[in-house]
């Protein structure tokens, strides 16, 4: 299976809207609001990257990454919702999307990105080294906290 990322592009909403909640449907983990959660970060101007896996004319694949406050810090960035519809999932689209992600936000100088729901943190990626911090970074530069 080959696919392709690009950047979102106007006319593209309509078929995130219709992956990403086809992706969530049927996850234990989901508050099925996860399509009306994308809509709000670009009717707001949140998003700061949105990127869109195609394969064969049709979008499979969505991950939106938004600036967000933490505690003070300047510079992160949230990652999510990342879906992948059913039929695609468990084939590396989802993973290929974040690292492009991760990939972009550090060309334009992002400190790290946040990947979680709620309240609740899943992980962290430091992209840009923090000294003095005890964070151990690996040959890429990128740290997990």
């Amino acid at each position: 299976m080959t696919f392709t990322v690009r950047q979102e592009q106007p006319g593209d909403s309509a078929a995130i809207f219709e992956l990403t909640q086809l992706a969530f449907s049927t996850a234990t983990h989901s508050s099925r609001t996860e399509q009306f959660i994308v809509d709000a970060l670009r009717r707001n101007g949140h998003l700061a990257l949105s990127l869109v896996a195609e394969s064969e004319g049709r979008l499979v694949g969505h991950v939106a990454i938004s600036v967000v406050t933490t505690s003070g810090r300047d510079g992160w960035y949230g990652i999510g919702p990342l879906s992948v519809i059913p039929a695609f999932q468990r084939q590396g689209i989802g993973s290929f999307l974040l690292q492009e992600g991760i990939a972009i936000m550090r060309e334009r100088g992002a400190r790290g990105l946040r990947a979680g729901w709620g309240s609740g943190v899943l992980c962290q990626v430091r992209i840009r080294p923090v000294y003095g911090t005890g964070v151990s970074r690996n040959p890429a530069g990128i740290s997990l906290v």
